[in-house]
């Protein structure tokens, strides 16, 4: 068998399998405002004989979950508000995360509400695709976030900057801005 040389979950049964299983133990880790039910995932591989390129993809991914927590555990982020936590999912280039975490909102949400979090869960896929080198998908999902938040972006929390991520979008760069707004005015302060 051919070594796996890198991370990838689009074609390898092992790498989709952690990062799924990682996203989804993070919604428990942030609720709980613990990382342990990231780690038990994370342990469950690490006590395997994982390749090199899973081992070091979980190590990463427990270190952003770890920077996502430390707001949530000293009380600058709330974990009821949905918009923190995806904010901060975001900064941490936590795309697939990202996506996770709104689409269980997404499902309960309605009219413009749910337009906006369809496309921020585009957008992140968008980059989702850019990590993975698809540029063909990551284009065509491009597009279509973009629609949505020039429709709908108004409708973005005042700690979301929407306008830097359609700039980023359109030009269909492949570095992924930062969404959180870090201004000194408290109604628009990022708590990190």
């Amino acid at each position: 068998m051919k070594p796996l040389e890198r991370f990838d979950p689009f074609q390898d049964r092992l790498c989709r399998d952690v990062r799924n299983d990682l996203s989804e133990s993070l919604p428990r880790s942030i609720k709980a405002q613990d990382i342990s039910p990231s780690l038990q995932v994370a342990d469950r591989y690490l006590n395997t004989l994982s390749p090199q390129v899973v081992v070091d993809y979980i190590h990463d991914r427990i270190a952003r979950y770890r920077a996502v927590l430390r707001p949530v555990k000293d009380g600058r982020l709330s974990v009821e508000d949905l918009f923190d936590i995806a904010v901060a999912l975001w900064d941490q280039h936590l795309f697939f995360e990202f996506h996770e975490w709104l689409e269980a909102a997404w499902t309960r949400s309605r009219d413009a509400q749910k337009k906006l979090l369809q496309a921020l869960i585009r957008a992140a896929g968008v980059y989702v695709h850019f990590e993975n080198g698809n540029r063909t998908a990551a284009r065509k999902l491009a597009a279509k976030a973009l629609d949505g938040l020039s429709r709908y972006g108004d409708v973005a929390p005042a700690c979301m900057a929407i306008e830097r991520l359609k700039a980023k979008l359109a030009k269909l760069d492949p570095a992924p801005p930062k969404i959180g707004i870090h201004e000194k005015n408290p109604k628009n302060r990022r708590p990190f």
